[in-house]
């Protein structure tokens, strides 16, 4: 009588077995980039501000230089090509172009269903900064961006789905910025 339940009790620890490696492996299979990655250095020349209670900043640039350029591929759109070194381009800013803090907090384990607000709020504005929450499973420390001017150079990763796609800055480095370059 007990051997014919050994079969089965085989078939359930095989099964757990893979429930196990398919749930260790799936956040890596679903991080997999659907674009190009490339990090951009380039020189500020223009900053457009738009809302103070909720900013949606944009800027000119020249890129001065591109590396770390990673292809997707399956894409079917033309590379990034080097020959865009030296050429202006447009940005739109994810965070601020302003000074601004992005802190990240834990994913609540229950999480309300409930109504959703069409309108979004006011980016909080604290000591001079605004400040940005994203929530993830995983939390880095706080970012501070000081905020960019023009003449500033700047380093930033872009994600690339190809020619005539919105390029955003979302966290960047200040290579020198422009008010320290000359004192």
């Amino acid at each position: 009588m007990k051997q014919k339940y050994y079969p089965i009790l085989g078939v359930a620890i095989i099964l757990i077995i893979l429930g196990i490696i398919i749930a260790i492996n799936l956040p890596s299979i679903l991080k997999e980039d659907r674009f190009d990655t490339a990090t951009i250095e380039a020189t500020v020349l223009s900053i457009t501000k738009q809302d103070d209670q909720r900013p949606d900043d944009s800027g000119q640039m020249r890129i001065d230089f591109i590396f770390n350029y990673v292809r997707n591929p399956e894409a079917s759109y033309e590379p990034l090509s080097k020959s865009i070194v030296g050429t202006d381009i447009s940005v739109k800013f994810s965070y601020s172009a302003r000074p601004a803090k992005v802190r990240c907090k834990q994913i609540p384990v229950d999480t309300p269903v409930g109504e959703t607000n069409t309108e979004s709020p006011p980016i909080p504005f604290e000591g001079g900064y605004y400040i940005y929450t994203y929530y993830s499973g995983t939390c880095p420390e706080e970012t501070v961006l000081q905020g960019v001017s023009e003449g500033d150079k700047i380093r930033f990763t872009i994600n690339y789905a190809g020619p005539g796609a919105s390029l955003y800055v979302g966290e960047y480095e200040i290579e020198m910025p422009i008010s320290k370059r000359y004192n």
